[in-house]
């Protein structure tokens, strides 16, 4: 955990499918109460995307853009607020 003056980060890098996978059982099982639950539902859905292997096609891209997108939108709007970073590689 890094700590601000005003508010904490926490930092979770994934590399791989199997990682990936237990994140998504880890906040399955012990969900965010918070704002950023709607940041972790649109990396879910991105991930799901990647591991059909439907970001590959013209609309999947176009849905991954679209999350993109919302998540930066929600991003802009919850300055301030403890942040959960997803780095997908």
């Amino acid at each position: 955990m890094l700590y601000g003056a005003e508010r904490s980060t926490f930092l979770v890098i994934t590399s791989s499918n199997a990682t990936n996978f237990q994140l998504v059982q880890y906040f399955n099982n012990y969900p965010i109460f918070s704002s950023k639950h709607l940041d972790y539902l649109e990396w879910a859905k991105i991930l799901e995307l990647r591991i059909r292997k439907e970001h590959l096609t013209l609309e999947g891209s176009k849905i991954v853009l679209t999350l993109k997108i919302l998540l930066i939108e929600i991003e802009r709007n919850l300055i301030g607020t403890t942040y959960l970073i997803f780095i997908l590689k």
